[in-house]
């Protein structure tokens, strides 16, 4: 059965790309070779990231050979420097050549620790050698951040900045001259950072913490109003928490005010719940919990906020230090940049943040997800396991922790999660839904079904629309279990309360096609499907299909060739467009599809059912073409030749 990209996040789950850090370090050595002649030859560049959409930081120590000048230069003296570049690469050290490989080798695999001794080894032996810049210093600085190892990038943005500066070693030099008292020279530090790239957008908060650490509030607004970003909801809630930390309670209030009218995230909203409640606006402090507890009832921080609004209302500031407010600064940079999927940069942002002392629970989990992005499984799960039961994130602490441990192949420690979780009215309906997943990506659709089947009982008569998917993932796992009457209802209703699903259009149509029934329904639907989500190769292969069962093969040809330009291993779509070939009479080409489909698949069944075509061809070829005469076996012989 054929599954919509959407639908593959329900039934398969986390993939693991393990193998693809094998095939690129194969790379590595021919890439060193070629880069490293050419490194020598010039001045190095490294700058954080430009465009947040193409470009991250760990591209730039990703790349085989930094940027150099004399590539620019006349023919003559680039053969004269590429001589030169020929000797000196003859002359370093062969430890120096292994240091670097296994630094990149260790970086391919996310194995930050041994990526930073080996590429500050070679560092150091080209300190005390060859001489030459070669943009080991910048590429050993970020490893020493992403790797935790924060004294030794101090003292590398030191160097870099001594050199040429750069924009995170500004910040990495401003943060340890703040951390160390010296306030006035660290906001200097930060005024030397090029505010046309995205850094530039954190420079003026960063100076206005550091001008609120000398108690000059005065010039610290005054950064943030002369900044480009100044009607930015960030900054004006950057105001505000200045204005709070120094007691300007009134200005406070009003920039609190405007911040949460211009669109703030959760843990803002909570910082201005917060100020509300020690001020004495407790009505405007409960207005917002009791959302946040509407959003998530019964959760345990919105609980006891309630009761303490109620009882004694009191509690401790949300910035209480000045230090405080530049790690949330960092933070909310490194989730910016997470949120335009430049991960490696949010995670360079997020240790600096770390490393000032900045350790929210937002903060707890958005390493854990970029630890888990990178398949960093046990370190997600001690980043999770930082988030408490009293906190308001705490259950999506426990999600996360729950799909570490899928990805992890894990699944008792992950239905352990959700075993607790049912215990909790507030959650149950989540942990059955969670389990039914769960079960489906292990293929166990009887225990998936059967979860999804108590999800929707609890539900009863508070059953909605939004709760389509329950019914479409319950007719999901009896299609599996050849309960296809039981599937189709469950589907019917389904696109009933979602009728403009391309998942459900899509399994629906092509349950019908792929049995023969509701030709011309299934492919009404699948083509609704298409509409809705026009770049989807599943459904492209099921609209292929659809076109076959139909006996018109060469549509079903072209659309599942196209389908299968984006989902090139797909066996399925391999298998089908082999059979729409055999029906075309194009049969060396089938047998080609076939074999490859049979290359890639350990399902037993799959292998029988390919072996058998492969050996007999497709029977049924005499009936679509009319050619009764020909057997399978001249067909197959035809198909050889």
């Amino acid at each position: 059965m054929r599954l919509s990209q959407n639908e593959q996040e329900f039934v398969v789950g986390h993939k693991d790309t393990g193998n693809q850090h094998i095939k690129t370090g194969l790379k590595i050595t021919a890439a060193f070779i070629a880069g490293l002649s050419v490194m020598y030859a010039g001045h190095t560049h490294f700058n954080t990231t430009n465009d947040l959409k193409n470009q991250t930081v760990l591209s730039q120590i990703n790349s085989p050979a930094p940027h150099v000048k004399y590539m620019e230069e006349p023919e003559a003296e680039k053969t004269a420097d590429l001589k030169v570049n020929i000797k000196r690469f003859y002359s370093i050290p062969p430890s120096q050549i292994g240091s670097y490989l296994s630094a990149r080798s260790a970086q391919k695999q996310q194995d930050w620790d041994n990526a930073y001794k080996y590429f500050n080894q070679a560092r150091l032996m080209e300190k005390s050698a060859a001489g030459f810049e070669t943009g080991l210093d910048e590429r050993t600085f970020l490893i020493s951040i992403i790797s935790g190892n924060m004294e030794e990038a101090i003292a590398i943005a030191n160097d870099i900045v001594a050199r040429d500066g750069g924009e995170l070693a500004y910040i990495v030099k401003g943060i340890d001259l703040y951390q160390k008292g010296n306030f006035k020279t660290a906001e200097d530090t930060f005024a030397l950072i090029d505010t046309e790239k995205f850094g530039g957008y954190a420079v003026p908060i960063l100076q206005a913490w550091s001008a609120t650490a000398q108690n000059d509030i005065a010039r610290a607004v005054e950064y943030l109003h002369n900044s480009p970003f100044a009607g930015d909801a960030a900054y004006v809630f950057q105001q505000a928490l200045i204005y709070d930390y120094a007691g300007m309670a009134d200005k406070a209030e009003q920039a609190y005010r405007l911040s949460l009218r211009g669109g703030i995230d959760l843990r803002e909203t909570l910082f201005a719940a917060n100020f509300f409640e020690r001020t004495g606006d407790l009505k405007m402090a409960e207005k917002i919990y009791r959302l946040m507890d509407k959003r998530e009832p019964g959760n345990a921080y919105t609980q006891n906020a309630l009761n303490r609004i109620e009882t004694a209302p009191t509690t401790d500031k949300s910035i209480s230090d000045p230090q405080i407010g530049m790690g949330f600064t960092l933070f909310t940079m490194a989730r910016l940049l997470n949120g335009k999927q430049a991960y490696d940069s949010a995670f360079i942002y997020g240790r600096i943040a770390e490393h000032i002392g900045y350790n929210s629970e937002e903060h707890q989990i958005l390493m854990g997800n970029l630890m888990l992005h990178n398949n960093n499984y046990d370190q997600a799960i001690e980043y999770y396991d930082h988030v408490k039961s009293d906190d308001l994130l705490y259950k999506t602490a426990q999600i996360q922790k729950m799909r570490t441990w899928r990805a992890a192949g894990e699944m008792d420690k992950a239905l352990d999660i959700l075993e607790e979780w049912q215990q909790n009215d507030n959650y149950r309906i989540e942990a059955l839904t969670q389990k039914g997943d769960l079960f489906s990506q292990m293929q166990k659709y009887a225990l998936a079904a059967e979860a999804y089947d108590q999800a929707i009982t609890a539900l009863g008569d508070t059953f909605g629309q939004d709760d389509w998917r329950l019914l479409y993932m319950r007719g999901m796992m009896n299609e599996r279990l050849d309960n296809w009457e039981s599937a189709e209802k469950d589907l019917l209703q389904a696109l009933e309360y979602s009728p403009n699903s391309p998942a459900v259009l899509n399994f629906l149509g092509y349950s019908w096609v792929d049995r023969d029934i509701n030709l011309v329904q299934g492919m009404d639907l699948i083509e609704r499907a298409i509409s809705l989500s026009p770049n989807d190769g599943y459904i492209m292969d099921s609209y292929g299909w659809a076109f076959y069962k139909m006996g018109h093969f060469d549509e079903a040809v072209a659309w599942l060739e196209k389908a299968l330009e984006y989902n090139p291993s797909d066996v399925t779509m391999i298998d089908h467009l082999g059979d729409a070939y055999w029906q075309s009479n194009r049969y060396q080409e089938a047998r080609f599809q076939w074999l490859r489909a049979l290359d890639m698949t350990e399902d037993q069944d799959e292998i029988a059912a390919l072996e058998r075509k492969l050996d007999k061809g497709l029977a049924s070829i005499s009936q679509h073409n009319k050619t009764d005469s020909a057997t399978a076996e001249n067909l197959t012989n035809q198909m050889v030749q």
